[in-house]
């Protein structure tokens, strides 16, 4: 016999916390990930069809917040799980590669008429992992920005275990060029950005008071 927990509530707790961004420490295997693809799924204007799923369950009693909210705004879901290295030069390379395939989800602003050419060329740069590191540093950024150009609404932004990196860089001797790119790659995209509308971050690890968030 088994258990069914539904969890689905935490969908209108995230967006209605006063915090523009939630951040959620907690160890491996306890649920982040999944929780974060309910997230994805419920908001994502791009996944009208994901709008059934949640039919049978609590968050469906609650029609006021699922009419103005559900499938109305672009997501980005990234995980950075899987970006390790034994060096700093390995380890941007995964996140190069992690970064590009975030991109190649939102492909289709590549036809857009509301972007430039140079910001089509930008987010083209970025697939093709041919772009400079400061290019991939404010790539969360820039893809918020195209994405409210594109579909006129705020973007929700969700890092799943942003600490993975970090924690490598310090085992394995590169701490400080992985916390610069952190820094920017997540400050530009989590503070103050005119074009986020709520932001999501897991990781597994307590936040020390001197960290990436120490501007935030």
């Amino acid at each position: 016999q088994g258990y069914f927990v539904d969890k689905t509530l935490l969908i209108k707790e995230f967006h209605e916390n006063g915090d523009k961004v939630l951040l959620i420490p907690r160890p491996r295997r306890f649920g982040k990930t999944l929780n974060l693809s309910m997230i994805e799924h419920f908001f994502d204007i791009n996944k009208k069809e994901s709008a059934g799923l949640f039919a049978e369950f609590k968050i469906s009693a609650e029609e006021g917040f699922c009419q103005s909210h559900q499938n109305k705004y672009p997501v980005i879901n990234l995980s950075l799980k899987s970006v390790r290295g034994n060096d700093w030069e390995n380890c941007l390379l995964h996140l190069k590669r992690v970064i590009s395939e975030a991109y190649q989800e939102h492909k289709y602003l590549l036809k857009s008429d509301k972007l430039e050419d140079y910001e089509k060329q930008s987010i083209t740069e970025i697939i093709l992992k041919k772009g400079g590191q400061a290019d991939y540093a404010f790539s969360l950024f820039n893809l918020s920005k195209y994405l409210k150009a594109h579909f006129g609404a705020e973007a929700i932004l969700l890092v799943d275990e942003y600490d993975t990196p970090i924690i490598d860089g310090y085992k394995e001797k590169y701490y400080d060029e992985v916390i610069k790119f952190m820094q920017v790659f997540m400050g530009s995209a989590f503070k103050g950005n005119p074009y986020l509308h709520k932001g999501l971050i897991t990781g597994i690890m307590r936040i020390a008071r001197e960290s990436i968030f120490s501007e935030m």
